[in-house]
């Protein structure tokens, strides 16, 4: 149902989920909310990415984004410029 990307493993959309399902929405309403939350969750992930990431590498982040979002190749190539990146993607806070 939605786009998988390389940082999914990091965050529990099950638990979310369950969650939302023991809400009053309607399943309509859990989609919309969910579709939401994904969207808001990539725009903040790519935005940390990019204002750890050196300048120089953002075009080749965005490519490998573009082309591969779900290969695990995208963390060989963040854990090469950011240390700890995994760590750091699980403790951002959506503004």
């Amino acid at each position: 149902m939605y786009q998988k990307y390389f940082y999914h493993h990091l965050i529990d959309f099950g638990g979310l989920e369950r969650h939302l399902a023991l809400t009053d929405l309607e399943d309509t309403e859990q989609k919309q909310l969910l579709l939401i939350i994904h969207k808001t969750l990539f725009l903040e992930i790519v935005r940390f990415t990019l204002d750890k990431l050196p300048p120089e590498q953002h075009v080749e982040f965005l490519h490998y984004l573009e082309t591969k979002p779900e290969d695990k190749g995208i963390w060989v190539f963040l854990k090469r410029s950011i240390e700890n990146i995994e760590d750091q993607i699980q403790q951002i806070e959506v503004k």
